[in-house]
């Protein structure tokens, strides 16, 4: 039965989403500086409030979300407590808290003594503490002024007793009674929750809430215009928009020294294939000629002819050729480089264009010393003298740059500096077309197993955007419809890019001229991954599994942890899908005949599998 004094309740909630904000300080303030009058926060629920007014101080322990909503969404004032940056959890509670009626929301900045303190290390000066302040209150505004009525809804309070008549804690006091006025009781929650949001759901570029809150908005508007049937489309154009950039890398050496053939076996093209690069001892190229990646058209190489040739001499080369166009360069040479890589490479420093020095057919060299050289044979000390011999011959063009040892058989694409070679061309991409190369390569090595893993992992943050946007979209169930939908079409995009799908296995067992059933047993002895529909069925079961316990959780603790099950869902599939991949790639340069035949492993993560 309604009673008279609960027709004037007032709710206060203190909310905050890490464990160490603040909360019970700010409470033991309130109390120590007589705000609260007893303090039995801990054990009762009662104590008393100044001017003899009752207040219950309450810690919410209901695990209900329906409790949790009427306590963020229905409360009179919501003291948002914060420490240091502002998080995506801090803004979503806060956007949650204005689309409610009563839009009373107060920004607590706590522990604010702190970076007053590490200011003050640097200057003595107290105008400096005051533009210390005026830098974070004017910071906290542009964070949270959409859901703010004004400025003055910010409050910098420090962490002990004695800061109590510093900045902005009795303004706070004075504040909470008015807005108290004449109540007779006043309830305060306190909201525990803990989302620390993992490191990896945002991209290691774009550490910025700013993205974070952008994506959620882009996924908002494309749900109201378009509806639910949409959105996997909506997920697969964000996560391939690096396919809208294009890279070109040009490739470029004298005749014969195998261009071509490293061309073919970076692109995974077999010699014979109708869009391979014509290989031959001879000039084969005798124009510039563009060779795209079979799956990716972003990507392409460029077959150039060399510098000093014949048809190409070195006073006209850059004339013939227009080095504007290309994103990198490699020279490439079969036994010493010359006199006319060595002006190419100055000519593309001097355009700050990045280059890089290739030694080809590797694999040859060590056959022919191998049968040249008495037992036991020492394959370190060969490759030794073939570097050394090309840095020496390079010195003496002024040019003091690394060389790679690589191979343009297929067979042995990924062995001697791949590896390095392939983390360094990344490296040298612009910053803005780095993940389009990462992503548009072929899986032709553990380098590039690696750092396409690296990337795919970077990106987490996007699915995290989605997932917290559409959990406080008033739509039943469309949260968890989400979840599944979202991290089954990136699970997707990990089988695609690592190349564990039919069609990748189809392609490696044309290149490896082998039965594609030993790499499809292969590849499921660790994860069933090549059936659609087992597949999905594994994935959802693990993300449902994890995702069990948010049904009884508050929403705002609910919406974390079910990005937590998420990114855990994600990582173990992405580290599951490692391991086959960095398997297949053993096996695709590798000599087949000499592996041990692959057992089946019958697949049985208790996880996963119910």
């Amino acid at each position: 039965m309604e009673t008279d004094s609960s027709k004037n309740l007032i709710n206060i909630s203190i909310l905050s989403t890490s464990s160490n904000a603040g909360k019970s300080m700010l409470i033991r303030l309130l109390h120590q500086t007589g705000f609260i009058e007893s303090m039995k926060f801990f054990s009762t629920d009662e104590c008393t409030l100044v001017n003899n007014k009752s207040v219950i101080l309450r810690r919410i322990s209901s695990k209900k979300d329906a409790d949790a909503k009427e306590w963020i969404i229905k409360s009179d004032i919501v003291l948002l407590v914060v420490r240091e940056s502002s998080t995506a959890n801090d803004r979503t509670i806060a956007s949650l808290r204005h689309a409610s009626e009563k839009k009373t929301l107060f920004i607590v900045r706590t522990h604010i003594d702190e970076i007053v303190n590490v200011t003050q290390r640097y200057s003595q000066s107290t105008s400096n503490e005051e533009q210390t302040i005026k830098n974070e209150q004017e910071f906290l505004w542009s964070q949270y002024k959409e859901f703010l009525t004004c400025e003055n809804d910010i409050y910098l309070i420090g962490s002990h007793l004695n800061h109590k008549d510093k900045w902005d804690f009795e303004r706070l006091k004075n504040d909470l009674m008015i807005v108290i006025g004449h109540a007779e009781v006043l309830h305060i929650g306190v909201l525990s929750a803990n989302p620390i949001l993992p490191v990896n759901l945002q991209p290691q570029d774009q550490m910025n809430e700013i993205y974070f809150d952008k994506e959620k908005k882009l996924f908002v508007e494309y749900f109201d215009k378009h509806g639910l049937d949409e959105i996997e489309q909506y997920f697969i154009s964000r996560l391939r928009e690096w396919e809208l950039l294009s890279l070109h890398i040009a490739v470029t050496g004298n005749s014969g020294v195998g261009k071509s053939s490293f061309i073919n076996a970076i692109r995974g093209v077999t010699p014979n294939s109708p869009d391979a690069a014509k290989t031959g001892v001879t000039e084969c190229t005798r124009e510039p000629q563009a060779f795209l990646l079979s799956i990716h058209q972003n990507l392409t190489f460029w077959d150039l002819p060399g510098c000093g040739t014949p048809n190409y001499p070195r006073e006209n080369y850059l004339k013939y050729i227009n080095f504007e166009q290309f994103d990198v360069v490699i020279i490439i040479c079969s036994g010493r480089f010359t006199e006319d890589d060595g002006w190419l490479a100055e000519e593309m420093t001097q355009m700050n264009k990045p280059f890089f020095f290739l030694r080809s057919k590797i694999d040859q060299e060590i056959t022919n010393a191998q049968r040249d050289s008495p037992s036991p044979f020492d394959e370190h000390a060969v490759l030794t003298i073939i570097k050394n011999d090309c840095v020496q011959h390079l010195r003496q063009y002024s040019h003091h740059r690394k060389v790679y040892l690589v191979s343009g058989n297929q067979k042995y694409l990924h062995r001697w500096d791949m590896n390095d070679f392939m983390h360094d061309l990344c490296q040298a991409c612009p910053q803005l077309k780095r993940e389009s190369l990462v992503f548009s390569m072929n899986a032709h090595c553990r380098e590039a197993v690696r750092v396409k893993v690296e990337y795919l992992r970077k990106r987490q943050w996007l699915i995290c955007s989605a997932i917290a946007a559409a959990a406080i979209l008033p739509v039943p169930g469309f949260s968890m419809s989400i979840n599944l939908l979202a991290c089954l079409t990136e699970a997707k995009e990990y089988r695609q890019q690592l190349g564990l799908h039919n069609e990748a296995v189809e392609r490696l067992a044309i290149l490896r001229e082998t039965s594609s059933e030993y790499i499809r047993r292969t590849i499921n002895s660790v994860l069933p991954l090549l059936d659609d529909e087992t597949f999905e069925t594994l994935f959802k079961t693990k993300l449902l599994t994890l995702n069990a316990a948010i049904g009884h959780c508050i929403p705002v603790v609910g919406c974390v942890l079910s990005v937590q099950a998420v990114i855990e869902t994600l990582d173990y599939f992405l580290k599951m899908m490692e391991k086959v991949a960095l398997t297949v790639t053993d096996i695709h340069f590798g000599d087949i005949s000499s592996l041990p035949p692959v057992t089946t492993i019958e697949y049985s993560d208790p996880q996963i599998i119910s």
